[in-house]
């Protein structure tokens, strides 16, 4: 419903507003975005209020989300006119997959060398632990 909504509101909103200020407005995803861990940290304590807040925060940002791919091409056209526009939006969309993978890669690479156990030895008492309790 949020994703819906979300394609569906923008595209009028920038008509109105235009499209950097609608731009700017998707800054509201950032509040949105922190909800959901303060939310995870509330259930203990007041888990209605937590799940409430989750909510807010996960619609908030699909809302806000949603509206970008509608958004890219009046963007382009209005940062950079329309004559480059189409160019610019086939550039994107090309590149925004190539950046999933290569930022999937890069994230996997350094957290395998981080997180080596050349570079990060067990704790002994973590292996006296872990060896008592292996199942056969």
């Amino acid at each position: 419903m949020a994703n819906m909504g979300g394609r569906l509101a923008w595209g009028p909103i920038s008509d109105r507003i235009g499209a950097e200020s609608t731009l700017a407005l998707f800054g509201l995803s950032v509040p949105a975005l922190l909800l959901c861990p303060a939310a995870t940290n509330m259930v203990p304590h007041d888990p209605e209020t937590a799940l409430l807040l989750f909510r807010a925060g996960a619609v908030g940002t699909l809302f806000c989300f949603a509206g970008a791919p509608v958004m890219i091409a009046p963007a382009a056209a209005e940062l950079f006119g329309e004559r480059a526009a189409g160019q610019i939006y086939r550039r994107l969309w090309i590149a925004v997959p190539v950046a999933n993978v290569a930022a999937n890669l890069l994230v996997t690479r350094v957290r395998h060398l981080l997180l080596s156990p050349a570079r990060f030895p067990p704790c002994p008492s973590t292996a006296l632990v872990t060896s008592q309790h292996r199942i056969p």
